[in-house]
């Protein structure tokens, strides 16, 4: 349960397999994940990650050691996966990998100008592409992202070892001051240019860029940081994003970012969080 999300792709990658489901950070534990039961940016093609769970053994707060599955313990299964350790410590999982022809992604970028165009063409992308989410500026413009695994004879066929810069950069908490935000977002969103920019992007850089980079400091800074995720229904959420907007304006706070990933519901298990809309 220990063994990190960097450790799983370093193998699997090679074998051209990667995870269903990945967390936005590469430190991340497998018994981590089956413990809170993300949902990745490929929400709607594969759901959660307890969806690619086949068992896992748990230890119950009187010692006893169990197998649980679909077919084992399947209450104790379902309450496990997504419950943060309420039913006892994870001690290993079996997942189901799914197979790729390529670690590396091709990625599509289509920027936008209005937030209701951004989450009626992030939800049209999700249904064509394994991965789409779409991120908005203060302006309310903002880029969809849709990729799916390249093909084996892209551009980078092979599996290059990850990048080692021989200096080490420390984030500073200016790097995320208002100005410095909303002046990346508008370079990001022109450099985007009006059509479909596609561009085969190495799998460290797309799933965990920050982690690609040689920075310093990164989990003491972003533990500063408060994020708020909330599953909304599709018929509401323009309407929704945009109150959100206003009451940050309002109280003279601008975020980070702000991202929105189309999702349906498809998990079934007790304790998940996303249900049909975008979270």
């Amino acid at each position: 349960a220990g063994v990190t999300l960097r450790a799983i792709v370093g193998k699997a990658a090679a074998q051209r397999f990667f995870l269903p489901v990945t967390a936005g950070s590469a430190a991340a534990s497998i018994g981590g994940l089956a413990a809170a039961n993300p949902a990745g940016r490929n929400r709607m093609q594969r759901g959660c990650f307890s969806e690619h769970v086949r068992s896992l053994r748990l230890m119950r707060s009187s010692g006893e050691v169990l197998t649980c599955s679909r077919r084992d313990n399947a209450e104790l299964f379902a309450a496990t996966l997504g419950g943060y350790g309420l039913t006892g410590l994870i001690l290993s999982v079996e997942l189901q990998l799914m197979k790729v022809p390529s670690a590396h992604v091709q990625r599509h970028t289509l920027r936008f100008s209005t937030p209701e165009d951004g989450l009626a063409l992030a939800r049209e992308r999700a249904e064509i592409h394994e991965y789409a989410w779409a991120w908005l500026d203060r302006a309310g413009r903002g880029v969809v992202v849709a990729a799916d695994h390249a093909d084996a004879g892209s551009e980078l066929p092979d599996m290059p070892k990850r990048r080692r810069l021989p200096l080490t950069v420390p984030l500073q908490p200016w790097f995320f001051h208002p100005r410095i935000v909303q002046a990346a977002g508008r370079i990001a969103w022109h450099a985007t240019g009006g059509g479909d920019a596609a561009k085969t992007v190495a799998w460290w850089d797309f799933f965990w860029p920050l982690e690609a980079w040689p920075w310093t400091g990164v989990a003491r800074l972003l533990a500063a940081f408060r994020r708020f995720a909330v599953d909304v229904p599709p018929e509401v959420s323009a309407g929704f994003l945009e109150a959100c907007r206003v009451e940050l304006r309002t109280a003279g706070k601008m975020p980070v970012l702000t991202e929105f990933r189309p999702g349906s519901e498809r998990d079934g298990f007790l304790l998940v969080f996303p249900e049909e809309g975008r979270a």
